[in-house]
């Protein structure tokens, strides 16, 4: 009952210019749920840093998913 956001990629040529920072900001905005999810690997530091960057709040860890790169849970409220 939560939304998630599922997939997010900017190309690499486009990094670092304000558009993954962007998207996550239109997510919130248009959210229908009051706490917005997404995960990333544990290796995806790109990721990692937008999301604390974007003051997103780490959850917790899944294992066994991806084995050896453990999934990232991260959240934000969007009211």
């Amino acid at each position: 009952g939560r939304d998630f956001v599922e997939l997010l990629t900017v190309t690499e040529s486009s990094r670092r210019q304000g558009i993954g920072s962007n998207l996550l900001e239109e997510v919130i905005k248009r959210s229908s749920s009051v706490r917005v999810f997404t995960s990333t690997n544990h290796s995806n530091t790109e990721m990692i840093g937008l999301l604390e960057k974007a003051s997103w709040q780490f959850s917790g860890q899944l294992v066994g998913i991806d084995e050896g790169d453990p999934k990232l849970i991260f959240f934000k409220d969007a009211r």
